[in-house]
């Protein structure tokens, strides 16, 4: 099964932001992706703008496990290995643990878009069905019309969806209610590119044009951009 460890954090503060990227880029990505179920990750820090989330820096991390037991024990051994010291913490409190979130997503269709690139940004949506009842065709619309549309939009190469699961990490509340996230990916990271490419797709929203919206999506989507700040780095070969 293919999934998503979503990650929000922040330093403690802008003191220590040096410090706390240093360690999490060079030794806490490293540490993490040691443990079984773990394939890749990549770093990212909000685009500034309003959103509902406050933690501006974003981890996206890779999973492939047995279904949601797999899951559960990649959770429950990542973290044994920072109860245990195995997962070198932060320097001198460098990051903020109360701000921490953390939760698990579960792939919801296969990754839409060609080629494999690492995405230079990212744009987080989360939505849920209008109604329970239309929740079959808010899926459907969504993989087979919606994404395509989205990364018909310049600027956009790739996406991928997932639906939350009940692995809650740190078994504190998550950041947003939605069910469901999609990921797109951009090729620009340039902070007045990514606009242009979010006024595109607005306008295409807005007119109509080659993006049809549909009523089983429901009310008020969380969206908010990320630039990636490290390296997409691998999980080392096991036997």
């Amino acid at each position: 099964m293919r999934a998503l460890l979503v990650v929000y954090t922040e330093p403690t503060t802008p003191a220590h932001e040096d410090a706390y990227n240093r360690w999490y880029t060079e030794e806490h990505l490293p540490d993490v992706l040691a443990v079984p179920g773990y394939v890749r990750a990549t770093r990212f820090v909000a685009v500034p703008g309003d959103c509902v989330v406050p933690q501006r820096y974003l981890s996206l991390y890779e999973l492939e496990v047995e279904g949601i037991s797999g899951l559960q024990a990649t959770s429950d051994e990542h973290m044994r290995r920072i109860g245990t010291g195995e997962m070198r913490r932060s320097p001198d409190g460098a990051m903020d643990r109360n701000a921490m979130r953390a939760l698990y997503y579960e792939a919801v269709g296969p990754r839409v878009g060609s080629g494999d690139a690492v995405p230079s940004s990212v744009l987080m949506v989360y939505s849920d069905p209008s109604s329970p009842d239309l929740e079959d065709e808010y899926n459907r619309w969504y993989h087979e019309t919606h994404l395509p549309e989205v990364i018909d939009v310049p600027g956009f190469v790739a996406a991928s969806r997932y639906r939350v699961t009940a692995v809650n990490m740190l078994n504190e509340p998550w950041v947003v209610s939605q069910r469901y996230l999609a990921v797109y990916e951009l090729d620009r990271s340039d902070p007045e590119q990514i606009a242009a490419s979010h006024a595109e797709l607005s306008r295409r929203v807005r007119e109509g044009d080659r993006m049809g919206m549909s009523p089983s999506l429901g009310a008020g989507p969380i969206t908010r951009y990320y630039t990636r700040i490290s390296d997409r780095i691998a999980a080392p070969r096991r036997a």
